[in-house]
C-alpha cells in the first residue's frame, strides 16, 4: 500500500509444489497411467498445466500400450495461438545413477498419433517456387528436463508433424506420425499403431531434483481458411476450417539406463526396430534409409503417395544387424512432395513420412 491506496493482484498457478519421489537404479521409473486419480495419487503427484480453455491431457482407458489406460489430447477445436499444454513428473531423486557412456540414462515412453486430414501444405517463395512441403496438420510432442539448480528447461529433439521446421536440434527431430492410415473420425490405436521414443537424459545421472516435462503445442483453426496442398504432383487450394490433428497418446513412460528400459520394454516391432529417414526433409539423391533387422528375413520396402498410390516396391532379404541405403537405390521418385516409406517384415511393419524438396 501506498497511504490509502492499495492494490490487490491475483495470480493463478503461480506456485506449483511437486511431490519428491526416489528412482533407484535398480527399479527405474515406470508411468501407465492405471491409476484412476492420476494425476494425484497415493504414492506420487505429476503437476497438469493449465488447460487454456482448450482440450487438455485427459486420461482414457479406451486405448494404451501397456496396461489399460493412457493419456491423450487433441487439437482440432484449438486456435492459431499455439498455447503449450502441459504435464510433468514429481520432483525425482537420480542420486543412485551414474553417468556413463555404456550405458546412459534414457526416457522412453510410447506414442501413438494419426493423420484426421490427408492433405501436404506446400510453401511458395515470392516467386511461386515450390520451397517446402509438410503435413497440413501442426502438432509437436516437446520434451525438457530440469535438474537441481537450473533456471532454464533442456528441450530434446521433439516430435513433430512437420520434423525439422522450428525448435532445436531440427535433424534428429522424428515424425509424430505412427501409422500411414488417415482416420476422418476419432483415433482409437490398434496395438501395432503404436511406438516407441527414447531420448537420453544422461545430465540427469546424480541429480537430487530433476524434472522431466512433456508438453503438446497444436494449432486447430488456422489464421487463414484457404491452403495450398500437393495433390498428387498439382497445386491446389482447398478450404479447411480446421487444420487440427487427431487424438495423440502416450503410454508407457519409462527412465533408467538403456539396458533396464529394453529389458522391461515389451517390443512391439518384433523383427524391425529403429527405422530413421535422414536428413528429413531431403533432395531424393541425398536421402538415406536405415533400419535394424533383428534376426534375418525377408523385408519389403514399399513408397506411397499421401493419396495412397503406389510408388515403388522393393523386396530384399536382410541379414540381422544394421542396414542403410540410398533412397535412390530402392525408389524413382517422380516429383517433390510429401511420401510415406514402409517397410513390411515378417510379422511387423514400420513406417515414416519424408519430404522429398
Amino acid at each position: 500500500c501506498n497511504g490509502d491506496f492499495c492494490r490487490e493482484t491475483v495470480l493463478e498457478n503461480y506456485i506449483t509444489i511437486l511431490s519428491q519421489m526416489n528412482v533407484s537404479a535398480e527399479d527405474g521409473l515406470s508411468q501407465s497411467f492405471e491409476t484412476s486419480t492420476f494425476p494425484n495419487m497415493d504414492s506420487e503427484i505429476w503437476w497438469v498445466g493449465d488447460a487454456h480453455e482448450e482440450q487438455h491431457w485427459q486420461r482414457t482407458d479406451m486405448a494404451s500400450s501397456d496396461g489399460g489406460s493412457s493419456f491423450k489430447i487433441k487439437s482440432q477445436n484449438y486456435g492459431y495461438e499455439r498455447r503449450a499444454h502441459e504435464f510433468s513428473t514429481p520432483e525425482l531423486n537420480m542420486s543412485e545413477f551414474t553417468t556413463t557412456g555404456s550405458d546412459p540414462l534414457m526416457l522412453c515412453f510410447d506414442v501413438a498419433y494419426a493423420k484426421r486430414l490427408p492433405y501436404t501444405a506446400v510453401e511458395q517463395d515470392d516467386d511461386g517456387f515450390v520451397t517446402d512441403t509438410y503435413s497440413i496438420h501442426h502438432d509437436e510432442l516437446i520434451v525438457s528436463y530440469k535438474g537441481c539448480g537450473d533456471a532454464q528447461w533442456t528441450e530434446r529433439p521433439r516430435l513433430s508433424t512437420r520434423p525439422g521446421t522450428s525448435g532445436l536440434f531440427l535433424s534428429q527431430q522424428e515424425s509424430l506420425f505412427t501409422t500411414d492410415k488417415v482416420y476422418f473420425n476419432s483415433f482409437t490405436p490398434a496395438p501395432t499403431d503404436w511406438k516407441q521414443f527414447c531420448v537420453t537424459i544422461q545430465q540427469l545421472a546424480g541429480d537430487e531434483e530433476a524434472i522431466i516435462k512433456f508438453e503438446f503445442v497444436g494449432t486447430g483453426e488456422d489464421q487463414y481458411s484457404m491452403h495450398l496442398v500437393d495433390a498428387d504432383g498439382f497445386l491446389e487450394y482447398i478450404t479447411a476450417s480446421t487444420i487440427g490433428g487427431n487424438w495423440l497418446y502416450l503410454d508407457n513412460i519409462l527412465i533408467g539406463n538403456s539396458s533396464a528400459i529394453q529389458n522391461e520394454s515389451a517390443s512391439r516391432n518384433v523383427n524391425l526396430e529403429n527405422l530413421i529417414v535422414s536428413p528429413n526433409p531431403s533432395f531424393s539423391n541425398e536421402a538415406s534409409i536405415s533400419i535394424d533387422v533383428i534376426e534375418e528375413s525377408e523385408v519389403v520396402f514399399s513408397l506411397t503417395n499421401f493419396l495412397g498410390i503406389n510408388v515403388g516396391s522393393k523386396k530384399l532379404v536382410l541379414s540381422s544387424g544394421y542396414h542403410e541405403f540410398l533412397l535412390d537405390e530402392l525408389f524413382n521418385i517422380p516429383n517433390k512432395g510429401s511420401y510415406i516409406i514402409g517397410v513390411q517384415g515378417l510379422e511387423s511393419r514400420l513406417s515414416e513420412i519424408i519430404i522429398i524438396k
